[in-house]
């Protein structure tokens, strides 16, 4: 039996990527100059928080989050205060409004999934208040707002390469006013070089069959071997981690991750990004009404937001066939008042994101719904079941 190819969750290196190129035209936010790379985003966090002023100070961030950003806010000497965010990933003005105080200094701002909040409304209302602007494009890289790309009308705005690009790591900090460079460290060759590695084999598995598969395997248990005698050098360096780690808000990038990332064709990785995800759209709305019907122009989305009864069900459902899929929005802060936002404890329960990234192709889209839709029909009958039907 042939052993189908896998499916990541993100684009894997390929080989070609670590070649010299000549003149590769970058776009927002490596095409300017006042942008600051770090090895991690949650580090421009930080200096977002050093920059304007804002340690010690009230921000307002979504209660829809990660929660590794509310713990860098946190390590800047933030005191954060929750707004809500609708099913449909958009900012709650009702609930913005409602949560500024008298010591309210700032809004931080995610655009989810790469989709863009209302800017014109959050800058206005902002501005009205005399607040700072945090965008937070950690999801949103390339992605565009009609003729403004994100991140660019704010006070501050915070990029991670490595969820959008096949790069080992890499974040940045961008701001409209230049400010002296931060000191920071570099991550360190072996640790930079493990992870080129890793997703380098990660894209022979895909692409080289039993061998690169095989190729792949033992590297793990070569790894975990290894960490019977003492950590590795990635380990020191981690990356997609949930929880913030006091130091690497001092990390640089390795120049490897930022050439890689500088020579990435920015039109090319949102074109692939949108056809994919209207495919998937396409392929699963009669079973499962998209959460986004149309993508805004411009928009490069990171994932297919689905909404799901049975989101461990459907995640195991997909992994079995060899499918990456993405829960890293299950848990936020514990600062987050239990049961003050329904909106978002239900995104939360129910909402699992997709592949749709530039590796895929139209095959992979279509395996991916097939797979969607054996695990929800499968799931019907147990619910009608259930329902005494």
């Amino acid at each position: 039996m042939t052993r189908p190819r896998p499916i990541a969750a993100l684009p894997a290196l390929h080989p070609i990527a670590l070649l010299p190129t000549l003149g590769a035209p970058r776009a927002f936010p490596l095409s300017d100059p006042r942008t600051q790379p770090f090895y991690l985003g949650r580090g421009a966090v930080v200096r977002a928080v050093e920059r304007l002023g804002l340690g010690g100070c009230e921000v307002l961030v979504p209660a829809y989050h990660h929660g590794v950003e509310v713990e860098a806010l946190l390590a800047a000497g933030v005191r954060p205060r929750f707004y809500n965010v609708t099913r449909d990933f958009q900012t709650d003005f009702a609930s913005l409004a409602a949560e500024v105080t008298p010591e309210t200094r700032a809004i931080y701002v995610i655009h989810f999934v790469g989709l863009p909040q209302p800017m014109p409304e959050i800058v206005a209302f902002a501005r009205a208040r005399g607040l700072k602007i945090i965008e937070d494009c950690a999801l949103a890289l390339y992605s565009r707002d009609g003729r403004f790309p994100l991140g660019s009308r704010g006070d501050a705005a915070i990029f991670c390469f490595y969820k959008t690009l096949a790069v080992p790591h890499g974040g940045a900090l961008w701001m409209p006013a230049p400010g002296p460079p931060p000191a920071l460290s570099p991550p360190g060759v072996l640790a930079t070089a493990h992870q080129i590695l890793a997703s380098l084999l990660t894209h022979l598995d895909r692409q080289g069959g039993t061998l690169g598969h095989l190729a792949r395997r033992m590297l793990r248990k070569t790894a975990r071997w290894w960490r019977l005698v003492g950590p590795l050098p990635v380990d020191s360096r981690p990356v997609g981690t949930r929880s913030f780690v006091p130091g690497q808000e001092k990390l640089g990038i390795a120049p490897a991750s930022l050439r890689i990332a500088v020579r990435s064709e920015a039109r090319s990785v949102v074109e692939a990004r949108r056809r994919n995800y209207y495919a998937l759209l396409s392929r699963l709305r009669e079973v499962c009404p998209p959460m986004v019907q149309e993508l805004p122009s411009g928009a490069c989305p990171l994932f297919y937001p689905l909404w799901t009864e049975d989101k461990r069900a459907l995640q195991q459902a997909l992994a079995q066939e060899g499918i990456e899929s993405i829960d890293f929005w299950r848990e936020g802060s514990p600062l987050v008042p239990p049961g003050k936002f329904p909106d978002v404890e239900a995104l939360r329960a129910h909402v699992l994101e997709l592949p749709i990234h530039q590796d895929l192709d139209l095959g992979d889209i279509e395996r991916i719904a097939r797979t969607v839709k054996r695990a929800l029909a499968t799931r019907r009958p147990k619910a009608r079941a259930l329902a005494g039907e």
